[in-house]
């Protein structure tokens, strides 16, 4: 239920009487008429595949740039994007020139599942910040994994996942030649790194604190070690190299906390500790400043 949607049935229901058939109209009636008209404005055809044509010949009108290959076209020649795989890039102008005022600072990308009507899809978004910290959409990507899954073993699908982020990453570079990012903010997804850094190499890549707090706190039980999980918040927080060094050497010394963890901790965060550390981040100026990749929820 929308406040819109709400404002329309009050406005209705006051006006009516005891009498009216319209004093029985209830908010479920009001949201079904407004899907019906949205749905007019939405599905251009009732073939989904026609609609889509649709919406990107009118957004290509407007000045949008979009790339679309279904599950039934070739991929483009020399490049490694699977056979049988859906993806939809869509830069609009709004977006292209937000990006160019805005993107050669600090970009991020991020996943997020269950957010279409389609079961499976994925729908990636970049986004920059503006000078008040909040996230401006530039760039999409939407890709079918359900369908992938079914015929390629783990390995296989991990490289389709990376070609697909390559190949989406090198759009947005062609189609915005005069913006280089200093940063790109992802979260732990192997994927999106590896393809970052193979499309924009001069970029220095940096990882969203929630993500890598959410990832280290799944593999101890902080209920147990409390104390290990304050100090493991303070050393990802804070931007003082001696109290890192400090908080560190206490973390890995103790023998209060579990050595399976402090080894991979060991392994797995330490060699890539400039991506996540405030240490890392101590100088930046106000303009670059963030701490998550998640600015579409921000």
């Amino acid at each position: 239920m929308t406040l819109a949607n709400f404002h329309q049935f009050r406005c209705v229901w006051n006006s009516a009487t005891e009498s009216d058939h319209d004093y029985y109209i209830t908010m479920k009636d009001i949201n079904y008429i407004a899907k019906v008209l949205q749905q007019k404005n939405i599905q251009l055809h009732p073939k989904d595949e026609i609609s889509i044509k649709l919406w990107l010949s009118d957004l290509e009108q407007k000045g949008a740039k979009t790339f679309c290959k279904d599950k039934l076209d070739q991929p483009p020649p020399r490049l490694r994007l699977a056979r049988d795989l859906f993806i939809l890039v869509i830069q609009t102008k709004f977006q292209s020139d937000t990006f160019r005022r805005l993107g050669g600072s600090i970009a991020c990308i991020d996943a997020t599942h269950n957010t279409t009507y389609y079961s499976g899809l994925q729908l990636t978004t970049i986004m920059v910040q503006d000078h008040w910290g909040h996230g401006k959409q530039i760039h999409y990507v939407s890709r079918f994994l359900i369908d992938l899954r079914s015929d390629r073993c783990s390995g296989c699908l991990d490289a389709v996942i990376q070609d697909t982020f390559t190949y989406f990453l090198n759009l947005v570079r062609v189609w915005n030649l005069a913006v280089r990012p200093t940063y790109f903010m992802t979260d732990c997804d192997q994927a999106q790194i590896l393809a970052v850094e193979t499309v924009f190499p001069q970029t220095h890549m940096l990882l969203c604190r929630w993500h890598v707090l959410h990832a280290i706190q799944s593999h101890f039980q902080t209920d147990q070690f409390p104390e290990l999980w304050i100090q493991i918040k303070k050393l990802v927080w804070t931007s003082d190299v001696h109290g890192f060094g400090v908080i560190w050497d206490k973390i890995w010394t103790d023998p209060a906390y579990p050595q399976s963890f402090v080894s991979y901790f060991k392994t797995r965060w330490i060699p890539n500790v400039h991506m996540w550390s405030a240490v890392t981040r101590k100088y930046w100026t106000i303009y670059e400043e963030s701490d998550t990749n998640m600015l579409l929820e921000k």
